[in-house]
């Protein structure tokens, strides 16, 4: 006769056992499920303005892409640069950048003032063939900041406006530490309503500033 041999129970691994470890690595691997991707991030936009003055309206675009992100908007990115020439120089500067940038931009603007500038109507009819969107504030950028304080309809000198923002707190090129930001909204339907019926060059005073605010955010 053959001696039985006793049956085997299979071993069953416990929960530290090298085998258990192994499976818990098949379901997931830093926390993905096995076969999925890794979720891409989201390409970010950018957008590159090439301002005509050098402080003021590079202190405002830095200080309103903050603001909207403090309120929980998701911003595009801005690249402001400040040239400190006439028009068609700061159009000229802004095609060397982006030349420059292997990156690119998704969007190019520059911001220039009316004053007493030879070069704007060549900035204008130079532009679009750039592929650069112009904004045109008449007299200059000072009546888009006024219009986040109050309402401006009447011809407004350089002077004028300089007054007029020193009694909300302006001193020379700097913006104050309170500047509302939160009032963009504002200042964007005065600009709007200041063009009318004309496109990016308006009357005394206007501004096609709230056309470039509107692209910020995304």
């Amino acid at each position: 006769r053959c001696a039985s041999v006793p049956s085997q129970t299979p071993r069953t691994s416990g929960p530290g056992s090298s085998t258990q470890r192994g499976l818990r690595l098949l379901v997931a691997v830093r926390g993905r499920p096995i076969g999925t991707r890794r979720p891409r991030r989201p390409e970010r936009s950018r957008i590159l303005v090439v301002t005509e003055g050098v402080e003021t309206e590079v202190q405002y675009l830095q200080g309103l892409a903050q603001f909207m992100r403090d309120s929980g908007m998701t911003v595009r990115g801005v690249r402001p640069a400040g040239v400190g020439k006439d028009p068609l120089r700061v159009l000229k500067r802004a095609a060397e950048i982006v030349r420059a940038d292997p990156d690119g931009y998704d969007d190019v603007w520059v911001v220039v003032d009316v004053d007493d500038h030879t070069t704007l109507d060549d900035c204008l009819r130079d532009a679009p063939s750039s592929g650069v969107r112009v904004v045109v504030s008449n007299p200059c950028f000072e009546i888009w900041l006024l219009w986040h304080y109050e309402d401006a309809r009447h011809h407004q000198s350089k002077r004028d406006l300089d007054r007029r923002l020193a009694a909300h707190g302006h001193e020379d090129k700097n913006l104050p530490v309170r500047f509302p930001f939160s009032k963009f909204a504002d200042a964007s339907t005065r600009s709007e309503a200041s063009l009318a019926a004309h496109t990016s060059l308006g009357p005394n005073p206007s501004s096609s500033m709230h056309l470039l605010v509107r692209t910020i955010p995304r």
